[in-house]
């Protein structure tokens, strides 16, 4: 079942999230198993990131062997807010 996840780190900078998507080397598309990834500065501080997943599974086996280890190779210390919620409807333009 698809799954929504978001992710909010309050420290974080977008130029440590631009260092971690180049270190990722996807080729400007999502993540094996990702269907849709956005993030945008949060006006209080730090980055929110907003992912639609096919599984949770898959999101936590890339967030285990990708995320994690290379928000920590760039800086970022600190652990991410986490939700996981099933998606109802996915809408997209045609």
């Amino acid at each position: 079942m698809a799954v929504v996840v978001t992710m909010q780190l309050a420290t974080a900078t977008t130029e440590q999230y631009d260092q971690v998507l180049d270190k990722m080397n996807l080729g400007g598309k999502t993540a094996p198993n990702g269907i849709f990834h956005v993030c945008a500065e949060d006006p209080a501080g730090g980055i929110f990131i907003c992912d639609t997943w096919e599984t949770e599974e898959a999101f936590q086996t890339f967030a285990r062997d990708q995320i994690g280890p290379l928000m920590a190779a760039v800086g970022v210390t600190e652990q991410p807010t986490i939700t996981v919620r099933p998606v109802h409807n996915y809408l997209e333009r045609s």
